[in-house]
């Protein structure tokens, strides 16, 4: 039994974003120093810690809250978290160190440099799936020429777009780039640079020169195992048994009475005779009297059941975004011309969420009930939210087989959204 859930294909899941906590709240973000030279615009917060000297505001403008050491001690502490996530993910395919001139679809990549450098137009292409991820692993630099860009297509999203950048990141003159820069040490924004995204440094400075930073629009994703083997079972039968009343023989002719057992799902249908009371009447005759026939009930043939795998929300939408809801929906699963000896309903394909494994940020996260899937239900949900979060479940899918149904592989497909 194969469950295929929706909006998943290949050998591997594709990538999901990187958390970034309250992080995410921040358009610039600095461990030692945040300096600036001349007009810079800053749409989002800033935020410096430990240290506590942030200098040229004004003549630069920030949009949001200059935060240092409160607010941005937590952010620096999820910083931290998302760059190691960032740098841990697999598989990662490699590609030449130089990124311009070139197009490149979701996924996670690095080079055998341990660097990236971008002179031209890079391009990332989320092929229509604006919930696509695109994460880029160096070792040491990202550097990228004067006038370079990055070019966003087919639905890419900036917020989705991670840069883990191993030493520190240094942006040419008159260059744009898009997505998140994570750097473990610092980050240079020449003269005219535009950011379309996050410049996040865990250590080091932030340097700005007449820049524009701008932090993106956050989104609401969820993700499912591309898919899930449920196992096998075969139809076996199954014994029903009922107590019957009590049967008196008596010298005479045999009378032989049939006790019915049935039901619409597999059932035994049995001659049943309980150890009858003999009766001695002389000059009498011989007979049997059974109780009026008997339902002994019925039990399906069989179930089988497994973990679907981990899903996950991820809401980086920040404030004001206060609650999500999943919803999990299914189809009939079919094997051969989907007739109906070929057909298990979909109410017969019960939904167990459990309880969530991993959870990041502030909110209250609720599992939903378990029940089938005859119609769409409540998956998991999350409520009184104050920032960004996640939560991961695996839910447990369970399959009863129906009376009449044949042999085979049956698939079917589960669907989760989020909203």
């Amino acid at each position: 039994m194969t469950v295929l859930p929706a909006a998943q294909a290949g050998a591997s899941a594709p990538p999901l974003p990187v958390p970034l906590g309250e992080a995410a709240d921040f358009a610039v973000l600095a461990g030692s120093t945040v300096t600036n030279t001349g007009a810079t615009t800053v749409t989002g917060d800033l935020g410096l810690s430990p240290g506590t000297a942030v200098t040229g505001f004004p003549p630069g403008t920030v949009s949001g809250t200059i935060h240092t050491a409160d607010a941005a001690a937590q952010a620096k502490v999820d910083l931290a978290t998302a760059y190691d996530d960032a740098a841990a993910r697999t598989p990662a395919t490699t590609v030449p160190t130089e990124l311009g001139t070139t197009t490149l679809t979701p996924g996670v990549y690095t080079s055998t440099a341990g660097t990236f450098g971008i002179t031209g137009t890079l391009t990332l292409d989320a092929q229509g799936n604006p919930d696509a991820v695109f994460i880029f692993q160096t070792a040491s630099t990202l550097i990228t020429a004067s006038a370079s860009t990055v070019t966003l297509t087919g639905g890419a999203q900036a917020s989705n777009v991670f840069w883990q950048v191993g030493s520190s990141a240094t942006l040419g003159t008159g260059s744009s780039l898009a997505g998140n820069i994570l750097a473990l040490t610092s980050i240079t924004a020449t003269t005219g640079v535009s950011v379309n995204g996050r410049v996040l440094a865990r250590n080091g400075a932030v340097t700005l020169d007449t820049n524009t930073i701008t932090k993106p629009a956050g989104a609401l994703s969820i993700s499912a195992p591309a898919s899930a083997d449920l196992g096998s079972t075969t139809p076996a039968t199954t014994t029903a048994s009922a107590q019957l009343d009590d049967a008196t023989v008596t010298d005479g002719v045999r009378v032989k009475d049939r006790i019915r057992a049935g039901d619409d799902a597999r059932t035994a249908n049995t001659d049943t005779r309980p150890n009858p009371k003999l009766q001695a009447r002389p000059g009498g005759v011989l007979s049997i009297t059974m109780p009026a026939p008997t339902n002994l009930g019925s039990a399906r043939v069989a179930t089988v059941s497994a973990h679907l795998g981990d899903v996950t929300v991820i809401d980086n939408r920040g404030a004001p975004a206060t609650a999500w809801t999943a919803i999990v929906t299914s189809t009939d699963f079919t094997t051969g011309d989907a007739t109906t000896p070929e057909t298990i309903p979909k109410e017969y394909i019960t939904y167990s969420p459990g309880s969530a494994s991993t959870t990041t940020g502030d909110a209250t996260f609720t599992p939903g009930t378990p029940g089938d899937l005859g119609s769409a239900r409540i998956a998991f949900s999350a409520s009184d939210v104050t920032g960004d979060n996640s939560a991961t479940w695996n839910p447990t899918i369970t399959v009863t087989l129906p009376a009449g149904v044949i042999a085979g592989t049956y698939t079917g497909t589960i669907t989760h959204s989020v909203a």
